[in-house]
């Protein structure tokens, strides 16, 4: 699997989470400005956030608006189906991509503290 969320919030820096999972290897990295932190993952954490990403009610289809609060997230799995997802500040798509975005930094703090939030 392969996962990037992206989000860039309005008047500031963009910053992004990415999950790069093949075989035995689980990274999370998490990059802001000049910072780019990495560190492995448990089995446990990657199946909790795959399950997170299941059971995410998204829609694909949904149009961006590039002037507001926005989070974007894509992901391949096993299989290389691509989604990809954009949510604005205000829609329920941006209320449930911040959740997914808030659980991927709540596990990179067990592991590293960022410099740029």
């Amino acid at each position: 699997m392969h996962l990037r969320v992206e989000y860039g919030p309005e008047g500031g820096d963009p910053k992004a989470i990415e999950i790069h999972a093949v075989g035995d290897v689980r990274e999370l990295t998490y990059e802001a400005m000049d910072e780019v932190l990495k560190a492995d993952i448990s089995e446990a954490e990657l199946a909790a956030i795959t399950l997170l990403l299941n059971s995410a009610d998204l829609t694909p289809e949904h149009v961006p608006c590039a002037l507001a609060d926005a989070i974007s997230l894509s992901y391949e799995t096993a299989n290389d189906q691509r989604k990809s997802f954009w949510g604005e500040m205000g829609s329920q798509q941006f209320r449930v991509l911040l959740g997914i975005w808030n659980e991927l930094e709540g596990t990179g703090r067990r592991y590293f503290v960022p410099r740029f939030y």
